[in-house]
This record gives structure tokens, sequence and C-alpha cells, in this order.
């Protein structure tokens, strides 16, 4: 089994420890697994696909700056 396969089984709270541990691959699939919902919910609250498309990218930047 890869090590994308393995990463790709783990938790949510699992993948964040390893971005954590700066590890680039869990964050893109924690992004892979949520963006469709973030998106839109965005989608839902702006009613613009461009604003949303911004708006959920700024999302997961914040997100993955606290994380700590």
């Amino acid at each position: 089994m890869s090590e994308d396969s393995r990463l790709d089984s783990r938790t949510d709270e699992e993948l964040v420890q390893r971005v954590r541990e700066g590890d680039e691959r869990a964050m893109n699939i924690l992004v892979d697994r949520h963006h469709g919902v973030v998106f839109r919910r965005c989608v839902g609250i702006l009613g613009d696909e461009d604003l949303a498309a911004d708006a959920s990218q700024n999302s997961f930047l914040k997100a993955f700056r606290a994380i700590d």
C-alpha cells in the first residue's frame, strides 16, 4: 500500500496531526475531502461561484494557518 493510500484512509484528526508535522500531502487530502462542502456553502451564502471560490480558498488558508 502506498503512503498516499494510507493517508487517504486516515481520519481528519490524524491528518491534522500530520499537517502539524509539515506533511503537505495530508493538507491536500483534507482540502480534497472537504472542498465541495465548503464551496457549496460559500455559493449559498454569496450567490456567486467566483466569489465562493475565493472565499473557500481563503477559508482553507485561514484554517491551515491556525493549525499549530
